[in-house]
Formats: C-alpha cells, sequence, structure tokens
C-alpha cells in the first residue's frame, strides 16, 4: 500500500513559551509510521489571536499571560475531512489508526515577548501517514494541554469540540490551560472551528511548505476572574483577627453623598466596617467544551464576531453545563465556599471559570444565562477594631443581638394583645399559667421555615422566621390566657401564628454578610433579554475593581446554608465596580451594581 506522508511546521504559536528556530525543526521530528516512498509537505504556523480594537489600542491595552498561563506541554493535532470526519493519520503499535498526532513540548525559561500581543511559539515537524496514498486530510485542529478527558481513540470534529470538561478546576489542579483552535464566523457567515488546509499547501519539499502554511490560532479554554478593593476609593484599614491580616471597608449609608464624615454607616453610635473574608465565583458553570460554539447569524450584539482577526467574542454553552452555588462557609456537603475561594484585599487576586455564557437553548437568538457568573464576596459587620457586630433589622429598626430581637418580639406580641400560653403544674401541685417566652424561640432561615425555596427565581432566602424552638416544641399551647381546650394549638399552628403575627427579619448572624454583582461582557440587555450584557466568554480576562460600598450587604444567617444570591428589598446597599474585560488585552467597562430599595 502506498503511504503518503504529511508535514507540519508549527511556528510562531500563540500563548506559547517554547520555540526553535525555522532552521532546525527537522530535529523534532513526531513520527507515525510513516513511509518515504512519496513525501508531502504542509507546513502549519499556529499564530497569534489578535484581538479586535475595542478600546484605545495602545499597548497597555494588552496583556501577556504569566508563565504557567502561557506553558504548554503538549499539542495534539486531529484531523479530519472536508465534512468532519476521521481522516486517520497515524498508525499505533496496535496496528489501528488514529486521527491525531501528538507533539510534547519542553518549556523554556519565560513568558516574555517584545511584541505586547505576541507571545512565545514552538517549531516542530510532523509526520503523519494515511491507511490509503491518496487520502489527504481536509482539516486540522489543535488542542493544547489537553486533559485527561480526552483519549486515545480517534474522535470526528464534533466528538472532539463537545468534550465537556471542568476545564476551570483543571487549570487550578494542574496549571495547565487547555487551549483549543479559535471559533468564528467567516466574511461568509460560516462558523470556523478547525481549519481547512488549502491544496497548494501540499507541497513535495519542505522548503516549498514553508512558504505556503496553513494558519491556525488557539485561544485559552478558561476565562480569568480578578477582583480587588479599592484602597483609593474606599476607607480602608487593616486589622489583624486571630492571628491573620483583613482588610477592613468603612461602609457608607448613602450612595450619593460620597466619602463625607456624616454618610458613614453607623448603628447607633457604633460605626460599621465590613471586614472582607474572602471571595468566589458563583452561578458558575460546572464545566465547558472544549471548543466554542457559535451561531454566525447572531446579531448579540455589535462586532461580537470579527473574522479578519479570527475572533469572536460570544458563546453558547454546552449541554447540561450545570450551575454552582455554594454556602458562606464549608458545610463538609460542597467542597468549595464563598469564604473558601479568594482573598479579598487591595491587591488583585484571581481565580479561573468555565465559560458561561448563552445558554444552550438559546442557539439561536445567542440569549445570556438568567443567572450569569457572579462574584460574590463574604464580609463580617464589625467595629473598627474588628469586634463582630450581631445587627438585626425588624420592624423598620437597626438593632444589635438576637436576643434583643425576640425580647423585641415578646414585647410586640403584648402590645397586640395577642400572646400564647402554655400551663405548668407548680412544686404544690397546682396549675400554673404562663406565657411564651424568649427560651420558646428560635429563629430559622426562610429554607428552614418552608418559606424559601433553592429555585433562584424566588426570592426571600435572606429573611429569617421566628418559630419555637425545640423546648417550645414541647410544650401544649394555648391561644388565650384561660387555656381552654377551644384555644389549644398545634406546634404547625403556633409556627403560623408567629410568622403571621412577627413577619419576617433580616439577621447578620456574627455580623456575617455578602456583596455581590454578575460578571459584565461587553453587550447589553435587549427586550429584556440579555445579550451579551452579562456572561463569562472564554479567553478573556474580566478584571474588578471595587471602588465603593453602601449598606449592610445581604444578611446571613446559616452560614452552612447554600447561598443563592438575592438583593436585600429593603436595606440600601450598593456596590460599585469598574470592571475592565482582557482579551488577554485590556477592554474598558465601568459598571456600577445597585440593589438598594426603589
Amino acid at each position: 500500500m502506498k503511504k503518503q506522508i504529511m508535514s507540519l511546521l508549527v511556528g510562531g504559536l500563540s500563548l506559547l513559551v517554547s520555540g526553535c528556530s525555522n532552521h532546525d525543526v527537522s530535529d523534532n521530528l513526531i513520527k507515525g509510521d510513516a513511509s518515504t516512498d512519496k513525501n508531502s509537505y504542509i507546513a502549519v504556523t499556529i499564530a497569534p489571536n489578535i484581538a479586535e480594537t475595542r478600546a484605545e489600542g495602545d499597548a497597555n491595552d494588552y496583556e501577556n499571560g504569566d508563565v504557567a498561563e502561557n506553558t504548554i506541554t503538549n499539542v495534539r493535532f486531529y484531523f479530519f475531512t472536508s465534512d468532519g470526519k476521521i481522516a486517520n493519520v497515524k498508525r499505533t503499535k496496535d496496528g489501528d489508526m488514529v486521527n491525531y498526532l501528538d507533539l510534547t513540548v519542553a518549556p523554556s525559561s519565560d513568558g516574555t515577548s517584545g511584541d505586547p500581543n505576541v507571545e512565545k511559539g514552538l517549531n516542530a515537524v510532523l509526520v503523519i501517514n494515511t491507511a490509503q496514498g491518496d487520502e489527504r486530510p481536509a482539516k486540522i485542529l489543535a488542542v493544547c494541554n489537553r486533559s485527561n478527558r480526552l483519549d486515545n481513540n480517534s474522535k470526528d470534529l464534533e466528538s472532539v469540540r463537545s468534550t465537556c470538561y471542568d476545564y476551570a478546576n483543571f487549570a487550578e489542579q494542574s496549571s495547565q490551560f487547555v487551549m483549543s483552535s479559535s471559533v468564528y464566523a467567516s466574511t461568509s457567515g460560516q462558523e470556523i472551528s478547525a481549519v481547512t488546509i488549502p491544496e497548494d499547501c501540499f507541497q513535495d519539499q519542505e522548503s516549498g511548505a514553508n512558504l505556503n502554511p496553513v494558519v491556525l490560532y488557539v485561544e485559552r479554554v478558561v476565562a480569568k476572574v480578578r477582583v480587588k478593593l479599592d484602597s483609593e476609593a474606599l476607607t480602608c484599614k487593616t486589622v489583624t483577627v486571630d492571628g491573620k491580616n483583613y482588610t477592613l471597608v468603612a461602609l457608607l449609608k448613602d450612595n450619593e453623598e460620597g466619602n463625607t464624615a456624616d454618610n458613614y454607616l453607623k448603628i447607633g453610635d457604633t460605626q460599621v466596617y465590613a471586614r472582607f473574608l474572602g471571595w468566589n465565583v458563583t452561578a458558575a458553570t460546572e464545566q465547558s467544551s472544549l471548543s466554542k460554539y457559535i451561531n454566525p447569524a447572531w446579531e448579540v450584539f455589535p462586532n461580537w464576531n470579527y473574522a479578519p482577526f479570527f475572533r469572536s467574542y460570544w458563546a453558547r454553552n454546552c449541554n447540561n453545563a450545570g450551575t454552582r452555588y455554594m454556602p458562606f462557609f464549608d458545610n463538609g456537603e460542597s467542597d468549595y465556599s464563598v469564604t473558601g475561594g479568594r482573598e479579598m484585599t487591595t491587591s488583585y487576586t484571581s481565580m479561573y471559570v468555565n465559560e458561561n455564557a448563552a445558554a444552550y437553548s438559546e442557539a439561536t437568538n445567542g440569549n445570556g444565562r438568567q443567572h450569569p457568573s457572579t462574584v460574590i464576596m463574604a464580609a463580617q459587620l464589625c467595629k473598627e477594631d474588628g469586634t463582630p457586630i450581631n445587627a438585626y433589622h425588624w420592624l423598620g429598626q437597626m438593632q444589635v443581638g438576637e436576643d434583643h430581637l425576640k425580647t423585641a418580639m415578646l414585647a410586640q406580641l403584648d402590645r397586640i394583645n395577642s400572646k400564647l400560653y402554655y400551663k405548668e403544674t407548680a412544686p404544690d401541685g397546682s396549675t400554673v399559667i404562663k406565657s411564651i417566652a424568649a427560651d420558646d424561640l428560635s429563629m430559622y432561615t426562610a429554607i428552614e421555615a418552608g418559606k424559601g425555596t433553592a429555585d433562584p427565581s424566588t426570592s426571600g432566602r435572606y429573611f429569617t422566621y421566628v418559630m419555637l424552638s425545640d423546648a417550645g416544641k414541647a410544650r401544649v399551647w394555648y391561644g388565650n390566657h384561660a387555656c381552654t381546650d377551644g384555644s389549644r394549638m398545634d406546634t404547625a399552628a403556633v409556627n403560623a401564628f408567629l410568622n403571621s403575627t412577627l413577619g419576617s427579619a433580616e439577621i447578620w448572624n456574627n455580623g456575617y454578610t455578602y456583596y455581590y454583582f454578575p460578571i459584565r461582557h461587553l453587550g447589553s440587555e435587549k427586550d429584556g433579554l440579555n445579550m451579551g450584557a452579562y456572561g463569562v466568554v472564554r479567553n478573556h480576562v474580566y478584571q474588578v475593581n471595587i471602588n465603593k460600598i453602601t449598606g449592610m450587604g445581604t444578611p446571613v444567617y446559616n452560614p452552612e446554608e447554600e447561598i443563592i444570591p438575592e438583593k436585600p428589598g429593603n436595606s440600601d446597599t450598593f456596590v460599585s465596580a469598574k470592571i475592565n474585560i482582557l482579551s488577554w488585552r485590556l477592554v474598558h467597562n465601568n459598571v456600577e451594581l445597585d440593589w438598594s430599595a426603589k
């Protein structure tokens, strides 16, 4: 059987940090079971993926990745027919044919580059053979730093692209960043995912192939989020608690008044600070696809696709991507929490997240997810020395102390002449009538009280409700002082009475609170739809600078309960954040996020 050999010269690889010059590529032969009867060479360049100019466009608008983000340990090249089917190129030791070749890369010592948008590259020669000498692969796709989800079997184009995985966790755990061929819409309106190999790229000599390279572009599969507190705009202090330093921010009571002496938030005479415990990204997708999916017919926002630079700036999620929420603290059931994310300081800290843009079901119009990936910040309300403030808000009053809240609620029952009673036998055998007391009551979250659900479309999860404690449940209750049989009430009836009579409260248990905002992208809301306004797209950096915080945040009563973020309806809370979006280059985007009462 006649075999055909195709050699690929790989040079100028975007996002890589290893390289060699064109004249010595023959030292890096990556071979299949190749014959030299008839050599046919194709040069392939994996080139830098240049971002469209959407900002001022100077060198400061670009950002090279750091060494870990640039390092490539391996590259896999998949080959396909013109319709995306398997085009086998290598015979394995077992005699089977597969449609890929693997290249192992030795990293260089640094990730620097002279051009603000071009990073180090590598060169290699791949020698491939086909089962039939006249069969030529028509398309090629590159995957760098592949995860363990890519096995050693042949895969067609769709199978490669739709390989879903938690690539963000892979990056965090392995310090390797999976990259795949850039996906964009061509000027003729076709989705380009694997690159077509033109006929004139097939040459009899390696030197001729180098004059007609096939150009591939790769992009990181994950996005990056980084957050800091703006020490110049905020009134910050550093406090040491249990041997650890924390950043305190003096909270404002009014968004309009600014950092004036009269505008700092106080409870009584005590000025309130937020001691930040950490931040994370919640409502994040559990996995994303290896290759970006787009619809060339989208009109999600202007210039969402830019064919001249082989880039698109929106995507469709993979099927069953899943959404993760987390508790305030690790509850033993979740592998992550708000406080278990990153430190919240006046310097940037960062994490990697999976793509989370248009819902899988919204492939036609590209509408973004109803609940986009969201930065959530855990804090503890405290005094200037870091001492927690256990605050509550009930009946329009802000006070301190849960015991005080129970006392206030019991006083309210007295005022409306609507108390509950139980009978007790005295030591002398007589019957004593007693009224409900603080020990008979406990506070429950909305979920525990059956007043809230884990459905993000519902609200009110941050409220707490007073109901019978374990001690209170052990008593027999009556609705009047005479304790007549007709006024007898079971536990469910008592709890319903307490809920309807006293309503809900907001309790910052031990001062625990959170602030949050969805991650802003490049589009806007249109006809009630999130057309790229909020979302996370691969190969972008979302840089968040928090420059104003007003109000006490959303209260947390049970810090081990899963948090589905929502804004308090009756407290003035405001966060201002400047968000810069980088496609490994800078795009300016100012956002103010406000969930104060309207």
